[in-house]
């Protein structure tokens, strides 16, 4: 597979790869729930699958995490659930290692503190420039009961609005423009409501390493255009079964002429859990581009279970390329409860949901014995009630002619 200009790019972003410590760092350590946690991870052997949430009795907590792969540095974000407690919560990611002939555990650990409000989720946490282009946008939800002002300043580069107004549970979007070539190192975007601020971290690729690229770019008499798809050559992501998620893909051509007869296809596993919005296309204009849509677990029904494959994109004239896909997705755990211990309930088992459903319908079902006994005992009841009525009724008829003959006699005396 031939790597994206782009990717090219991103290996001179963000500082020089250097002999650290393994370890994760938090660009915050106190959040909102809702709010975006930016990290990075610095571990021999780094996968997603490793990666972990954790509250403070080291109970798993279900959550999307996105990588980015950036000059072998592992970039790592994700959404605060909303309905967890707030408290000490740590990110930590967990590998086998043999030291001294001796297979061991190996842990790293961020620690993070949540509060109780409700904040801001942004996407993306980071934002990669694209020399192709002059604008980038920036998804904000507001996850708080109440509208929020969202203030949106950028030092070298341009916010289209200087505020977002953001009802509760809405998403909008925030637009920046930019002019790459009076850009050096990295950017940031800050994003500040109430009393909280947010920065996202902005990469811009080194001046010469980006005329390189965009020489590399331009398309040459001898043939060397390309069909290609802009963004990462590998995603990682890690997720509930019972979330879906969905992301645009650029396809850009750099050919002066048409490219014809494009075919989109997965391959491997991630075939079984992902859908396209495009199969074909008929044509690319020239160094133009098309949008395609691939949709993950949409139905919310895939089993637990890591996926991978690609996603392609093929047209005639031999033009190809290709995204690798990694996508774990874990069933929700329910924690148990203990006797006197309110339990922390983070997520729900559907498979323990079904059971309470039947035994709940167990318990509603008729028991003939005992409602036999109780139809029998009303109908006494009832009995016993009319013989007693039917003895009052015949004592007042026989009332009557006794008290006629009484008068009777009293008459004859007079």
């Amino acid at each position: 597979m031939r790597p994206s200009i782009l990717l090219l790019l991103l290996t001179s972003i963000l500082l020089a790869s250097h002999a650290a410590a393994e370890e994760i760092t938090t660009a915050k350590q106190e959040y909102l729930l809702g709010e975006t946690v930016q990290a990075e991870v610095n571990m021999q052997g780094f996968d997603v699958s490793k990666l972990s949430f954790l509250d403070n009795k080291s109970n798993k907590i279900a959550v999307g995490f996105l990588t980015l792969v950036i000059a072998d540095r592992n970039f790592v974000y994700f959404n605060i659930p909303l309905g967890i407690e707030k408290g000490e919560y740590a990110l930590t990611a967990r590998d086998k290692r043999t030291a001294d002939g001796v297979l061991g555990d190996f842990e790293i650990s961020a620690r993070i503190n949540l509060l109780s409000e409700a904040g801001m989720s942004i996407d993306p946490a980071i934002a990669i420039l694209d020399p192709l282009k002059n604008e980038f946008k920036i998804a904000i939800k507001n996850n708080a009961q109440t509208t929020q002002t969202v203030n949106i300043t950028a030092s070298q580069m341009k916010a289209a609005r200087a505020t977002l107004q953001i009802g509760p549970g809405e998403t909008k979007n925030a637009y920046i423009s930019y002019d790459i070539s009076q850009l050096e190192g990295e950017q940031s975007v800050q994003l500040s409501y109430t009393n909280r601020s947010y920065t996202i971290r902005v990469l811009v690729p080194e001046k010469k390493i980006m005329e390189t690229a965009q020489q590399k770019e331009q398309p040459t008499q001898s043939g060397t255009a390309e069909l290609k798809f802009i963004g990462p050559e590998t995603v990682e992501k890690q997720a509930s079964t019972y979330t879906s998620f969905s992301d645009q893909i650029t396809v850009k051509s750099t050919a002066k002429t048409e490219i014809k007869n494009i075919k989109f296809s997965l391959t491997g596993s991630l075939a079984q859990i992902a859908t396209l919005k495009l199969q074909t296309a008929d044509k690319i204009g020239p160094e133009g581009s098309i949008e395609q849509y691939i949709w993950i677990n949409k139905d919310k029904k895939a089993a637990p279970g890591n996926y991978e494959g690609s996603l392609s994109v093929e047209a005639e004239g031999g033009y190809k390329d290709e995204i690798l896909f990694k996508i774990s997705l874990e069933e929700l755990k329910l924690v148990e409860e203990k006797p006197g211990i309110k339990p922390n309930i983070t997520a729900f088992n559907q498979s323990r949901l079904s059971i309470i459903l039947n035994e709940t319908r167990v318990k509603e079902e008729p028991n003939v014995a005992k409602n036999v006994a109780i139809a029998a005992a009303m109908l006494l009841i009832v009995a016993s009630i009319a013989a007693i009525i039917a003895l009052k009724m015949g004592k007042r008829v026989q009332k009557k002619p006794l008290e006629e003959y009484v008068k009777g006699l009293k008459k004859g005396r007079k």
